[in-house]
């Protein structure tokens, strides 16, 4: 629906990048955010990408995903402010959740073999009500659960 006073919606839609090839070696992205605003994603279905969502901007964004699917690797940085609701985090190519900053996940869930990546997270993720494959995440067996990159000590939350 294009940006509209730094507000873009992104809705009702399937992109899917037929696992194309790019040449400049950086992978084709599904939603790819340069500048800063408001984006909310709504019954989306992002596949055969490198990145599902990629927000590559120091600038101040508000990322709102609900009632969608992310095959591949979701990334942003410090400056994002995200939350996901009702999202399905499926592997494909890749299979990698990286977020740099304090991120809320309500009623997700995780595809088995999906990676969540704390190496870089400045905040708390908040996981309420969330699964990886059938099992519902909680602080007692997230770690023995999940497949994690990094020490998700003190940084997760239920």
């Amino acid at each position: 629906n294009g940006l509209v006073q730094n507000v873009a919606n992104v809705e009702n839609m399937t992109i899917d990048g037929g696992n194309y090839t790019t040449t400049d070696g950086k992978g084709l992205r599904g939603i790819y955010i340069t500048t800063g605003g408001v984006y909310n994603v709504n019954n989306v279905v992002v596949k055969n990408v490198t990145y599902a969502i990629n927000v590559n901007t120091t600038a101040a964004v508000t990322l709102n995903v609900k009632n969608s699917t992310l095959e591949g690797w979701t990334s942003y940085g410090t400056t994002t402010t995200a939350s996901f609701e009702n999202v399905a985090f499926t592997c494909g190519t890749y299979a990698n959740f990286k977020p740099y900053s304090a991120t809320t996940l309500k009623d997700c869930t995780f595809e088995p073999g999906f990676q969540i990546d704390f190496t870089a997270l400045t905040g708390v993720l908040t996981f309420d009500n969330c699964k990886y494959g059938d099992t519902v995440l909680t602080r007692e067996n997230f770690a023995s659960v999940v497949n994690i990159d990094g020490d998700c000590t003190g940084k997760i939350a239920f």
